[in-house]
């Protein structure tokens, strides 16, 4: 293995303390797993021990030890959290202090008989000093009130944390639950504790005085740690192998249909006399350069008949470059390739470029008997969850990429409209939020803003207004999109921002029509108010998981056209 994966540690509590640092930047073999660089970093700190209690995530999700690492990953050591949680109507990570009355104000509703608010401060000390990995910890409080609104049948509930240094007289941790049983909502407020402390990765130090001690805690519930690795079957880590050993072809049928595009290299090692016969096209079997692109395209255009598992595309641009380091002796060929669809093109770049550098050695062979076809890889990967770039990759035949990594869609904070008036009062459990809660662990968004509201157009467009106003840069508004007449989301939407982005609720059909000719019955929309763009999205964790790929491409880049107008009219 060569060390040519960049990975970012994420390190909490004791782990950071040991390292002095909050992020640690490493270089590590191709092959890792987050268990490999994970018990490697705390060998070198001393904390070898700890093995057993550390859960790792990947970005802003749970990961087994065993999952191999890509390159640009972050990495979080996670340590036991201490700590003292369907659809939560506000969950709230904050440093600054918690607005006990904005928690009771959120929670307030008519059918609720009883509810109960619980306020946590720090005792027998000076302050409490609180970190957290803050996506993670969203969405795991977001996945704690959706199990206690189920269990207890709340008609609310309101999670509040707060991190940094919370003074002895200031709360660290609010909780309201509102339920039509008054013995529900104390049984609610009593679990919400017990879970947050179990569950959510924040940790807290003691201060007493100038002394600091953190709080020895827990393992979180449900993770692996890196001592206890479950065995895990070859199937279970190469999507070509069916759980009985045989080989198979992946099963693409719900995957979203993007564009993607790839590029490969490989290098082919001759003597430089060789080298100079390439260059000049004089060697015994002609021009060389111009067969072996030839000969690139026309084998990618065959991938599939070639790699039995590999599924066929349609290419829609297939390119090779070929360039003659004399001095060294090098032929240099790079491929690349592009489609729309739902899998990736880097086998066809990578078929490109071995078909381009054999034709390459088959053409010099009377001339040179030891050539070496040598550094074949991916350079570029786009379209799909794991893209990168390679640095040093240089220039693709196709469009042009940026050096170093590819940059990562930029997440949003965002504001969340739940509309349900049956989950509003408890009725049903609120599939919307373990939905957003699902989606925001895996893009990175983080929820500022939630609240859930019943099916009236006017309570749903002020939802929307107040959203807005908070400063987000989206807001999303899930459920209450379909035929019927309590369907109302559209009309209050409209009501709501300034104008329509016709253009976003057409394509998230277009997307959803890949999975279901259902799509056509969405009555979606989406706009801009102010400085946030509005979009009304499916309450189906299953269907919000579909529209991933357009939603972290288009918002960021709509958001961002919003504020510049908006900047640009100030300005005039």
């Amino acid at each position: 293995m060569t060390a040519d994966l960049t990975i970012t540690l994420r390190l909490f509590a004791q782990v950071r303390v040991a390292a002095g640092a909050a992020t640690v930047e490493r270089r590590v073999p191709s092959g890792s797993t987050a268990g490999d660089v994970a018990r490697a970093l705390l060998e070198e700190l001393g904390l070898s021990g700890m093995a057993g209690q550390v859960v790792l995530a990947i970005d802003a999700e749970f990961a087994r030890p065993d999952v191999v690492l890509s390159d640009g990953d972050w990495l979080s050591i996670v340590p036991p959290v201490s700590g003292g949680a369907g659809p939560v109507i506000d969950v709230v990570v904050t440093e600054g202090p918690l607005d006990i009355a904005a928690a009771l104000a959120v929670v307030a509703d008519r059918a609720a008989g009883g509810t109960v608010l619980f306020q946590g401060t720090p005792r027998d000390v000076d302050a409490l000093e609180f970190e957290a990995h803050e996506a993670l910890a969203q969405a795991e409080l977001a996945r704690i009130g959706a199990d206690l609104v189920s269990r207890h049948g709340l008609t609310g509930i309101a999670l509040h944390h707060r991190l940094g240094l919370v003074p002895a007289t200031e709360a660290a941790i609010v909780v309201v639950a509102a339920s039509p049983r008054r013995g529900a909502a104390f049984d609610a407020a009593r679990a919400a504790l017990d879970e947050v402390k179990r569950r959510v990765p924040i940790w807290k130090a003691e201060v007493v005085g100038e002394e600091r001690a953190l709080v020895e805690g827990q393992v979180v519930e449900g993770v692996p740690t890196l001592a206890a690795q479950p065995q895990v079957s070859t199937a279970d880590r190469l999507t070509h192998v069916a759980p009985d050993g045989s080989a198979r072809m992946v099963d693409v049928t719900g995957k979203a249909v993007t564009d993607r595009l790839a590029r490969a290299t490989a290098t082919v090692r001759m003597s430089p006399a060789t080298a100079q016969l390439v260059a000049d096209g004089s060697g015994p079997k002609g021009e060389v350069l111009a067969t072996a692109r030839l000969a690139g395209v026309l084998a990618a255009k065959r991938t599939a008949e070639l790699v039995p598992l590999a599924h066929p595309l349609p290419l829609s641009k297939i390119d090779v470059q070929a360039e003659v380091d004399v001095a060294t002796g090098r032929v240099r060929l790079e491929g690349f390739a592009k489609t729309t669809g739902k899998t990736g093109v880097e086998i066809e770049a990578l078929t490109a470029v071995l078909i381009a550098a054999l034709t390459v050695y088959d053409m010099i062979k009377a001339v040179e008997r030891h050539a070496v076809i040598e550094g074949v890889q991916v350079l570029q990967k786009e379209g799909g969850r794991h893209d990168f770039v390679l640095s040093g990759g240089g220039a693709a035949p196709g469009p042009a990429a940026a050096p170093g990594h590819a940059p990562a869609p930029r997440a949003l904070q965002v504001g969340a409209v739940h509309v349900s008036t049956t989950r509003t009062r408890g009725v049903r459990p609120d599939r919307s939020r373990e939905a957003l809660a699902g989606f925001c662990a895996r893009t990175g968004w983080v929820v500022a803003h939630e609240e859930m509201v019943p099916d009236d157009r006017d309570l749903i467009a002020t939802a929307i207004r107040a959203a807005a106003a908070t400063g987000v840069e989206a807001v999303l508004t899930l459920g209450g999109t379909g035929l019927t007449e309590d369907d109302l989301t559209p009309e209050a939407t409209r009501d709501a921002i300034d104008r329509e982005i016709p253009g976003i609720a057409e394509g998230l059909r277009a997307a959803s029509r890949e999975f279901t000719p259902m799509a056509a019955l969405s009555r979606a929309t989406a706009g801009a108010l102010g400085g946030a763009v509005v979009v009304n999205l499916p309450g189906s964790p299953k269907a919000l998981a579909e529209l991933e790929p357009l939603l972290t491409a288009v918002l960021p880049h709509a958001v961002d056209q919003i504020r510049r107008g908006l900047e640009a009219s100030t300005e005039a």
